[in-house]
């Protein structure tokens, strides 16, 4: 994992802690985000409960222990992700739940099928602060040598494949 530092020589501000964070801080841009660690985090193996309502089905999530001893150190850069189709701040909306400020939000897939949401969740549990990055990125295609280049996603798999943020490689998206 890279250290926050590649973050800055990339463009990316610190917008602030992501359980202290208000929505207006927050660009309505299209673009990058980061979750830097801003203590150790320990993997955390989670049990699922699902909670069948009449027009839902809720997943519940219960920590069962730590996985190892410490998967990530202080200034590790922990997840990247884009806010494409919407901006960052529904984007990082997405990651909180409307009940708690700042409490993950309980996705209705596998926390495991996103890393965000599985860092956000150790981190919290935890109570480890996770600083959040953006760099706004007009959402527009380029064109290197004729073929049409999405920006976004271009840059992110770029980032993603240079600094290796673990929650990016245990799910997926490398």
């Amino acid at each position: 994992m890279a250290p926050v530092d590649e973050l800055h020589k990339y463009g990316f501000k610190l917008i602030g802690n992501f359980w202290e964070l208000y929505r207006r801080d927050i660009p309505e841009e299209p673009g990058l985000y980061a979750f830097v660690a801003c203590g150790p985090i320990k993997s955390v193996d989670w049990e699922i409960s699902k909670i069948i309502g009449l027009n839902h089905t809720y997943n519940i999530f219960h920590r069962k222990g730590f996985i190892d001893d410490c998967d990530a150190l202080t200034n590790d850069i922990l997840y990247i992700g884009r806010a494409q189709k919407t901006n960052l701040r529904i984007r990082l909306d997405n990651y909180r739940s409307k009940g708690k400020k700042g409490l993950p939000y309980t996705t209705p897939n596998d926390y495991r099928e996103h890393g965000g949401t599985w860092i956000l969740k150790s981190a919290w549990t935890q109570g480890v602060s996770v600083d959040v990055f953006v760099k706004c990125i007009p959402d527009v295609l380029i064109e290197i040598d004729g073929v049409p280049l999405d920006r976004l996603v271009g840059m992110e798999a770029a980032l993603i494949r240079r600094l290796r943020p673990k929650a990016n490689l245990e799910f997926g998206r490398k």
